[in-house]
């Protein structure tokens, strides 16, 4: 009797083991629902509300918003790199973008933002050769943050603040082997990344965990205050579940010239365990990003410059 307890015990283990290691979600088939005629679009993201996608274009010429089915797209800037880098307000009304500005043989930034309902933009930060980072919304919107002589400045955004019952998350930028916050004059330092570069800093939906590339390290996660950093391998471009613990990513090949594969894998933060979502040679799944209900994601195919949605199941 004791022998049959303890083999209960021991399968009762194991089956808890094989759960706690089981797949969250699992990709589905694909379905194309951006493209066009000699465009090539790219970095799709989706809006707070879920019901918008923004998206650029080929160089990041621009950026598109289109409605969660693909649909009604319209052109809300056409400046020059806007797309690199953009990010939605709280709201779901604006996008603030690092536009460049050419003068002469010369490049400047500025630092915008687009309303999409009027189509009207601000400039927030006028030509500049002095901008260390992508700006941030801060403030529950009613600010802009970005990097400016290894320090963080504010400007407003002429926008109210969003009503919010939670508190105003504070973000992340990279500058250099280390992040500075919008939380006041917060430096967090790696030692351990000298002479190298942070970069796609994430910050979770509950603001209490980051993710973030190293170049030539690979991908990072780690608490907000910098404590508990731990590598979660060789993937890139890290978009958060809505639980706060997996992010999707895409695990890129190349043969030193140009991208020849790329696979969409599910990682959880904790475990550093993979699973893999996509992984199609019809697909170079690049720039996922899963809707705010963590039902379905959004990516580009570098093989025909499409937008394609993946529900998760």
């Amino acid at each position: 009797m004791k022998m049959k307890k303890m083999m209960l015990f021991l399968g009762l283990f194991a089956a808890m083991i094989d759960l706690s290691n089981a797949q969250p979600v699992q990709g589905t088939t694909p379905r194309k629902i951006i493209s066009g005629e000699n465009q090539f679009f790219m970095r799709p993201q989706w809006s707070p509300d879920g019901t918008k996608i923004a998206f650029t274009a080929e160089k990041n010429q621009g950026i598109w918003i289109s409605n969660a089915k693909g649909n009604k797209l319209t052109q809300i800037t056409d400046d020059n790199e806007a797309g690199f880098g953009f990010s939605w307000s709280a709201d779901s009304k604006s996008i603030l973008a690092r536009p460049v500005v050419q003068v002469d043989d010369q490049r400047f930034h500025q630092v915008k933002a687009y309303d999409i309902e009027s189509g009207e933009d601000r400039i927030i930060v006028e030509n500049t050769r002095k901008l260390q980072s992508l700006p941030v919304w801060s403030n529950h919107d009613a600010s802009i943050a970005f990097l400016m002589n290894n320090a963080v400045e504010t400007r407003n955004s002429g926008k109210t603040q969003v009503k919010s019952a939670s508190k105003d998350t504070p973000k992340a930028m990279a500058l250099g082997n280390a992040l500075k916050t919008t939380a006041g004059s917060e430096t967090i330092e790696f030692d351990q990344f000298k002479d190298r570069y942070i970069f796609n800093v994430k910050t979770s939906p509950n603001g209490q965990k980051m993710v973030f590339q190293v170049n030539g390290l690979g991908l990072f996660a780690c608490n907000a205050d910098g404590t508990e950093l731990k590598s979660l391998g060789h993937s890139e471009q890290a978009s958060w579940m809505p639980d706060n613990r997996y992010i999707v990513t895409t695990k890129v090949a190349d043969n030193g010239v140009a991208i020849t594969a790329a696979e969409l894998m599910l990682i959880d933060t904790e475990s550093g365990s993979e699973f893999p979502l996509l992984s199609d040679a019809d697909y170079i799944a690049l720039n996922p990003s899963v809707s705010p209900d963590g039902a379905k994601l959004v990516f580009e195919n570098v093989k025909d410059g499409a937008i394609y949605l993946m529900p998760l199941k």
